[in-house]
This record gives structure tokens, C-alpha cells and sequence, in this order.
């Protein structure tokens, strides 16, 4: 398939970004694209079911983002330097409404929603999300039996569909922004599975720890990392339990 990908960014204020997206997977028929690129890319109304007889088959995500950044908060507890918070509602495909179907809305919507404060010493980090919905399975699609993906790449988010997720990473420099080295620790719970959608449920704990340099205040290319998980798959036989960890040294270049 052909890979599509727009994006539109409007800076409203110093604190206030808006933004959307849409990626798109797409096959003719028969013959060429060409003809398509337009639909593919800036669909009007109805065209999530007019493509299902005729016209290029198509996988379409579309995303808005919103996001507010601030300096010096006034909590006296938290990380206060600097801090931002996100929020991205996405949708498959679209679902018009409305008389005569002219006011657009995302269809089978997910979210991923995040707050991150920075210090000089310590920053925090969370971020929940959920790719969630009664009635369809976020990326899969009909059109495509290789999965949500463009050359061997996965498109969309790590979580998958039908999975939801809490995360958080806590990050220390004892020494500040002139140390030579930091210290990470981080934390997610995932659950995945639908009825209907999936053969079964499943969910993740998972930790890591980190440490490594520091280059100018900012992670340098070195890091030793170490991660456990556990993960527990509940079907009809009565489930699985499995336990890991790794150890990795990087160096990122």
C-alpha cells in the first residue's frame, strides 16, 4: 500500500498549541492512485462508505492534539521549572452527522493524555492511554491482513488496540544541570483485550531503572538500563503467568 501523512500546527499562544494529523494507508482497486490522492488525503463527507464499493481501499487515522506549556509553577512540592501537559484524541476513519452528514466527528475515538514537569534536580512524568472501543478493534483493518504497518514499520501507537495504559518515570540529577550523571526510574500498567475483539484478555506490569551521563544538563549517549516485567494472560483455560527482565548498555548515536 501507498503510505499518506498530513500535519497542521497552529502556535496560539506561547502556552497553547493545536494540531491534527491524519495517516493513511491506501491500494487502488485497480490501475493507479493518482486519481486518489486528493480523496485519500482530505475525504469529504460519506466517503468511509462509499469506499467500501468502489474507489481506493483505504485505512485512514485522524488525530487533533492540544497542548499547554508553562514556566516557574507555582507548586512548591513539584518539579516547577517548566512543564507541559498533552492530550490527543484520534479517531478511525470518520463519522459524519448532521443534516446531510456535514458535520464531521472522529469515529471510534482513543486517547492518549500526559503531564510532564521539569526541575533542576527531578522530573515527573505520567501519561494514560487507551485504544478502547465496543465496536471496533483499533488497527486492524479488512484491506490490509499484514497489520497497521508501511514497510515493515509499525504506524500508530506501542499500545495497540484494544489496550489501555498507565505510565509514569520519575528522573533525578543529584548534582543539577552541571552533574555528570542522572538517575531514572519508571513504571506502567497495561491491560489488554475486549470480548469480542480479542481471544483473550491480558495485562503488564512492568518496571525499569536507569542510569547515565549527562552532557551539557541533558542525557549524554551513554545509559545502562534494567527492566522487569510481568505479564498474566487470562482465556477459558485458566491463564498463563510469565516473569522477565533484561540488562542493556547503550550508547545512542
Amino acid at each position: 500500500p501507498w503510505f499518506f501523512q498530513w500535519l497542521a500546527r497552529w502556535r496560539v499562544t506561547d502556552w497553547c498549541r493545536l494540531g491534527c494529523t491524519q495517516t493513511a494507508l491506501a491500494v487502488p482497486r485497480d490501475g493507479t492512485l493518482w486519481p486518489d490522492v486528493l480523496q485519500i488525503n482530505l475525504p469529504l463527507s460519506g466517503v468511509t462508505w462509499s469506499e467500501q464499493e468502489r474507489g481506493p481501499l483505504t485505512d485512514r487515522l485522524f488525530a487533533t492534539h492540544l497542548e499547554f506549556r508553562w514556566r516557574r509553577a507555582p507548586w512548591p512540592w513539584l518539579p516547577s521549572a517548566a512543564g507541559r501537559a498533552w492530550w490527543e484524541y484520534a479517531g478511525t476513519d470518520f463519522l459524519p452527522r448532521g443534516p446531510g452528514g456535514l458535520i464531521p466527528e472522529i469515529s471510534a475515538p482513543a486517547s492518549v493524555a500526559g503531564c510532564e514537569l521539569v526541575g533542576p534536580r527531578w522530573d515527573l512524568a505520567f501519561e494514560y492511554a487507551e485504544t478502547l472501543h465496543p465496536l471496533v478493534l483499533w488497527y486492524s483493518n479488512g484491506s490490509f491482513t499484514s497489520g497497521y504497518a508501511h514497510e515493515g514499520w509499525l504506524l500508530g501507537h506501542e499500545l495497540g488496540g484494544a489496550g489501555e495504559r498507565l505510565s509514569a518515570l520519575a528522573r533525578v540529577r543529584p548534582h543539577g544541570a552541571d552533574g555528570s550523571w542522572y538517575a531514572e526510574i519508571g513504571g506502567s500498567r497495561t491491560t489488554w483485550g475486549d470480548e469480542g475483539h480479542t481471544p483473550a484478555r491480558a495485562n503488564e506490569r512492568a518496571v525499569s531503572m536507569a542510569l547515565g551521563a549527562l552532557r551539557d544538563g541533558i542525557p549524554g549517549p551513554w545509559r545502562a538500563r534494567v527492566d522487569w516485567h510481568r505479564t498474566e494472560v487470562l482465556d477459558a483455560s485458566g491463564g498463563a503467568h510469565r516473569r522477565w527482565w533484561s540488562a542493556a548498555v547503550e550508547r545512542r548515536f
